[in-house]
């Protein structure tokens, strides 16, 4: 069996993508946003996030969960002085590994992987924001990052 380190914070055991389907997850922490120039702020922020995958032919399924901190461009297309705003997020990313667990693999013969201690990569996406108590806002946002996936060690 081929073992692969794969984008994404997915391991998997075939060059195949057959069957393979992502983790979906929710990311939970905070930010600061810092306004820049015109419709451009800048977002610091700490996140706890949970990534992996599994593959259904081979019935597997990878968890990890990181610490993200991220310095995000936000670009406002419809400024925030209207309610709600829409923003276009971009911007590099570093995570550390909390933990992971590799689930479902009674039959596989061999040394079970292990993953970096640390990623990193850049995430995109868009945000809407609202305020509600003078500078205090709501924030909904829908990011994906390309990460530089986990590493055997």
């Amino acid at each position: 069996m081929q073992q692969k380190a794969y984008s994404g914070n997915v391991f998997k055991f075939s060059p195949l993508d057959q069957g393979q389907r992502r983790r979906a997850s929710i990311r939970i922490g905070a930010a600061v946003v810092i306004p820049a120039w015109n419709r451009l702020s800048l977002q610091f922020g700490g996140d706890y996030v949970q990534k992996g995958a599994g593959e259904s032919l081979r019935d597997y399924e990878v968890n990890i969960d990181y610490i993200e901190f991220s310095g995000l461009a936000i670009i406002a297309v419809i400024s925030p002085r209207r309610a709600p705003s829409l923003s276009i997020l971009i911007g590099p990313v570093l995570a550390f590994k909390v933990k992971s667990v590799l689930t479902g693999l009674v039959s596989y013969q061999g040394d079970l992987p292990e993953f970096s201690h640390q990623d990193y990569g850049i995430v995109g996406g868009i945000g809407t924001q609202m305020a509600i108590f003078g500078a205090m806002t709501v924030k909904a946002e829908l990011l994906y990052t390309w990460a530089s996936g986990p590493s055997k060690k």
